[in-house]
């Protein structure tokens, strides 16, 4: 009978240990992500995937309001509950004319919110939408106008990559 408890007991114990380890990693993993401009594609990190979106698939980006795009109204409420405190902010729209990936690869690593609902293409949350738009903008341009920005011209990237890269 001792030997079943201590058993018992044994994989409590892993249990309560794989609990604690995905809540950790869940704690730290939302700030794990980030977008980052590169000089042909954008990247977007997560804790499971790095995602590259060449220039070229961009249609537009424009700046939208969460609650334009996701209406609380028409949401549930766990999606309510995800998006209530990013409702203040503004997001990127960034419309594609087609996904890096398949759409269903796509929807196993991110969730419903990161997609625009009406059209190809992504929500974007980022703290400065300001600044990564412009830089968008600049590597699209360059790109457009077949020259590609000098390394020796400081630009987000490099400040970026001196400072904290998440957005």
């Amino acid at each position: 009978m001792a030997l079943i408890q201590n058993a018992n007991n044994l994989w409590v114990l892993a249990g309560a240990v794989i609990c604690l380890l995905i809540g950790v990693f869940a704690r730290f993993a939302r700030n794990m992500s980030y977008v980052q401009p590169q000089a042909t594609h954008f990247q977007i990190a997560t804790p499971f995937m790095k995602l590259n979106v060449s220039y070229r698939r961009m249609r537009t980006i424009r700046p939208v309001d969460l609650v334009q795009i996701f209406p609380p109204n028409q949401q549930k409420w766990a999606t309510i509950r995800f998006l209530s405190p990013l409702y203040g902010y503004t997001a990127l729209a960034v419309e594609l004319k087609g996904y890096p990936l398949s759409p269903f690869a796509l929807r196993l690593f991110f969730p419903p919110q990161f997609f625009l609902p009406k059209a190809t293409g992504f929500v974007l949350i980022v703290k400065d939408w300001m600044k990564l738009s412009t830089e968008l903008d600049t590597r699209i341009g360059a790109l457009q106008g077949g020259k590609q920005k000098s390394p020796d011209q400081p630009g987000l990237i490099e400040s970026i990559r001196q400072g904290n890269r998440r957005w």
